[in-house]
This record gives C-alpha cells, structure tokens and sequence, in this order.
C-alpha cells in the first residue's frame, strides 16, 4: 500500500466501524458518555453519527477501490473486508456496544495483528512460533501491568467514570506505543 494512503486507509476503517457501533447503539453509548462530566455530549447526535458513518464509508470505499484498481489489493482481500464490515455492522445491530467493540478490537484486531506480527517476523527459516511468543511476551506483560497498574489507580481516585469508560480510555492510551513499537518492527 502507498504511504500516503496509510493513515487515511486506516483512520477511515477505524472512524467507520466506531461510528457504526456508536450510531447502532446510541443509547448505550449516550449513558457511557455521559458519565465523563467533562465531555459534552452536544453533538453525539443520530444525524452526526450517520453523516460520520457515510463520509467514512465512502472514503474507506474510494481508497480500497483505488488500491485494487492500482493491484495493491487483492480482489479476494477487498471482498473480506465488505465481508467483515457487513459481519460487524450485523454483530452491532443484534448485540451491544461493548460486546461488538471488545470482539473487534480484544480479540479480532488482536488475532489479525498476531498473524501480521508472525508473518513479518517469520523472514528466517529459523523462527518459530516459541521464538515469536518469547519476543512479544516483554511487551504483552508490559501491556497487561500497565492496564492493571491504571484501572487500579483509577478505581483508587474515584474518577466517577463508568467501568466501560475506564476500560476504552485505558485501551486508547496503549495505541500509541502499541502503532510507535509496530510500525519500528515492520520497518525493520
């Protein structure tokens, strides 16, 4: 994929399937914002969230459409994301937020981002699977401490936030270094 499509390639998946799960579940996702006091929920509206939904549709589209017309993408890989956006959007409507978001991103991206991580690290003929787990182990424990180490901490000031609030904050703020250590071993 050409650099520059990247982050909007990426920013666009990401904005589409939250604005999917937040539209088809508003009422969930009003009570879980409104418990942060200091976020203004003013403009979590229906007719926001569908135009949020639409313009990140169809940049997600023009892109991937862009990438397999220019043979970056395969017509097989264009047709599993379709797929997999329909799964999601169905998985949204018939459940809730929390469950579609933490099937998504805890165990979904989690398994997709191991496949990548093994497939790019599995260049020498020498490296399997005990040698892969024993690589990303340090920053799996250091994740797992670090999120534990910040509910408690949360739990210890009385945030007055929800526990799903805590849990999607606490997971934000592992992004960063999490694309920062990715983006480092994918270059390498």
């Amino acid at each position: 994929m050409p650099n520059v499509l990247q982050l909007p390639y990426h920013l666009s998946w990401g904005a589409l399937l939250l604005s999917i799960i937040i539209l088809t579940n508003l009422s969930e996702c009003l009570s879980i914002f409104t418990s942060l006091e200091w976020l203004n929920t003013a403009w979590v509206t229906r007719a926001n969230l569908l135009l949020a939904t639409v313009v990140s549709l169809l940049t997600f589209l023009a892109i991937h459409t862009f990438l397999l017309l220019s043979k970056h993408l395969k017509g097989r890989y264009f047709m599993f994301e379709i797929v997999l956006l329909i799964v999601f959007t169905i998985m949204s409507l018939t459940t809730n937020a929390i469950f579609t978001f933490t099937v998504y991103f805890g165990l979904w991206h989690s398994y997709r981002s191991l496949i990548l991580e093994y497939n790019t690290i599995k260049v020498k003929a020498t490296y399997g699977l005990s040698a892969f787990l024993k690589d990303v182990s340090p920053y799996s424990i250091l994740g797992t401490a670090f999120l534990l180490l910040a509910y408690g901490l949360s739990s210890y000031f009385d945030l007055g936030i929800s526990f799903y609030m805590i849990f999607i904050i606490i997971i934000s703020t592992l992004t960063v270094p999490h694309l920062i250590v990715m983006h480092n071993l994918y270059t390498r």
